[in-house]
């Protein structure tokens, strides 16, 4: 126990020696975790890196992409905005890898409904900020696929019809 106590003594006084003067622990690159995220310029640059084509919105839904990534390689996660109205956007995300909350939605009330016969989990986000209004997520499964969609400054009656009548419906015709 004496000599336990000796060496805890010797390592915290050899770190109060590199506090004191100024030397830094330095990280070797290849000891650095990788960022899971990499980034694309078109969604067929994102499909072909994670292998599998991902639910997308159409431009006839009034929305346009304005954010392409790859999580994990295995993840496509779409980022769109409304058309003139760049405050209300939404991500959608596709993948065959089976996760808790591909939305990466933890922590909410998730409500289940039936759309089409498709069960889907939906919750409702709170606001970031007092000027902010409430935001919702999605997420449901088809065919090994895992689908989720989280929207910001939209109402509700808008992302329950972004559900019904866009991404669920997509869904159910979707075809890898």
């Amino acid at each position: 126990m004496m000599k336990l106590k000796m060496y805890i003594a010797a390592g915290a006084f050899a770190a109060a020696g590199l506090m004191t003067t100024g030397m830094t622990a330095t990280v070797n690159a290849a000891e650095q975790i990788p960022n899971p995220i990499v980034t694309y310029n078109t969604v067929q640059d994102a499909a072909k890196a994670a292998g599998i084509t991902p639910l997308y919105l159409p431009k006839i839904s009034g929305y346009h992409v304005d954010y392409i990534s790859v999580i994990d390689k295995d993840t496509v996660d779409l980022g769109y905005v409304r058309d003139g109205e760049t405050q209300t956007r939404l991500r959608v995300r596709t993948t065959k890898t089976n996760f808790t909350h591909v939305s990466g939605v933890n922590g909410a009330k998730w409500k289940q409904q039936s759309i089409d016969q498709m069960k889907v989990a939906v919750a409702e986000l709170p606001a970031v900020t007092s000027t902010d209004s409430k935001g919702y997520a999605a997420e449901w499964q088809k065919d090994g696929y895992h689908f989720s969609v989280t929207a910001e400054n939209i109402s509700s009656a808008e992302f329950q019809n972004l559900l019904e009548d866009g991404l669920v419906d997509l869904s159910e015709h979707y075809l890898d």
